[in-house]
């Protein structure tokens, strides 16, 4: 089946009385994407690795040591595991943005248009 195709069938299952807005948004993002970039899946891939890359790199820098050191004692979580590799290259916080919004990129504004709008 094309890929096109498991688009469809998991955005109208999702779609049919789904009350997880979260992965009726995500299917949504994925039917756009496919939608947009039919005929070059890279391109929609690398929206995708580009604004998870960008968006975890933003949320990791975090002054709660004690928070990740205690995550760390669990076995870690992927964000504190990203958050050590930071402190190690020396990023300790978030890049100054007014009130602390998430800088907008291209990925960061398709996502938002075809998730929130």
């Amino acid at each position: 089946m094309a890929a096109a195709g498991r688009y469809e069938r998991i955005v109208a299952s999702l779609s049919a009385g789904s009350r997880d807005k979260v992965l009726r948004r995500g299917a949504e993002l994925g039917r756009h994407l496919v939608e947009q970039y039919d005929e070059d899946e890279a391109s929609a891939c690398r929206i995708l690795v580009d604004f998870w890359s960008e968006m975890v790199l933003y949320l990791a820098p975090s002054e709660n040591v004690k928070g990740h050191v205690e995550a760390m004692a669990r076995g870690g979580e992927f964000i504190t595991l990203v958050w050590a590799l930071l402190l190690h290259a020396g990023v300790t916080a978030r890049p100054d943005t007014p009130a602390g919004a998430i800088p907008l990129t291209p990925q960061i504004v398709v996502v938002y248009n075809v998730c929130i709008v």
